[in-house]
């Protein structure tokens, strides 16, 4: 009885490890997407600073803007996301503002998707001349008869909000609400900016630093030698943040990574 009772507790604590180690595997597969995507134009991290995890729910923290001085490039400022139509008539949203026009004068976003928004240029339009007020209103300039030169309204971008507890993720930078989710639509009041884009959120560091940890706990029968690890995540690094730290902070990370303590 004795025997049976020591291996159902034996037993009990294995299932726990390998669960643990199958959520910070999961865990590190979140923070992956991250490091990969830290130049990637309004992505949003798995991270959570306040817990210094990252989670299945996006971190919808405003990312920085850069100013492109192109047009049709609009970021938004604030809370809130562009309605799209994806493959099958889904409806998808991002804050990716790369903006085309078709021949038709539609509003192609990211190359690939229509504009939800009623927008449409008519006529024969100078794209030069887009202008898009903070608030959305869209101006163009048109081409008359006899070569006359007018400018026009030609609609509205509206920005919606979405709690982000809503939201899975499409691709990575377009989500769509959850099958099993109720939304109703609701106007943002945020702000857009012309010929800007939204940086990714992704604090860089502190992601680099966990997976480093989830690499150092995780359950040997997965990689048991440390220096392995350490080795693993440095070329990581090396591969897809390239360019992006300046060779000193790489300098900085590399040489603390023999000190740090695997208790945070």
């Amino acid at each position: 009885m004795k025997f049976n009772f020591t291996v159902f507790i034996l037993f009990i604590f294995s299932y726990i490890v390998f669960a643990n180690d199958n959520d910070l595997l999961n865990e590190y597969k979140l923070l992956y997407s991250d490091i990969s995507n830290v130049k990637t134009v309004s992505y949003k991290s798995y991270f959570n600073n306040e817990y210094n995890m990252a989670f299945e729910n996006i971190n919808v923290s405003q990312g920085a803007l850069f100013i492109t001085e192109v047009p049709s490039n609009i970021a938004i400022v604030g809370e809130g996301y562009f309605k799209i139509r994806l493959e099958n008539d889904l409806v998808g949203w991002t804050r990716a503002g790369f903006f085309l026009f078709d021949s038709n004068g539609n509003v192609i976003v990211n190359k690939r998707y229509f504009l939800y928004d009623n927008i449409n240029f008519q006529g024969v339009y100078i794209p030069q001349t887009l202008k898009i007020t903070n608030d959305g209103n869209i101006y163009i300039s048109i081409i008359e008869e006899k070569d006359n030169i007018v400018e026009i309204y030609a609609g509205k971008l509206l920005i919606y909000n979405i709690p982000s507890e809503l939201l899975v993720r499409f691709s990575d930078i377009i989500y769509v609400i959850k099958d099993d989710a109720k939304y109703n639509e609701e106007l943002s009041d945020s702000n857009v900016f012309q010929c800007a884009l939204e940086t990714s959120n992704v604090p860089l560091l502190p992601v680099i630093l966990r997976m480093f940890y989830i690499l150092s706990v995780i359950n040997e029968n997965y990689i048991s030698n440390i220096e392995l690890k350490k080795e693993l995540l440095r070329i990581q690094i090396e591969r897809i943040a390239n360019n992006y730290l300046l060779d000193e902070n790489l300098d900085y990370l590399y040489s603390i990574l023999p000190y740090l303590k695997y208790d945070f």
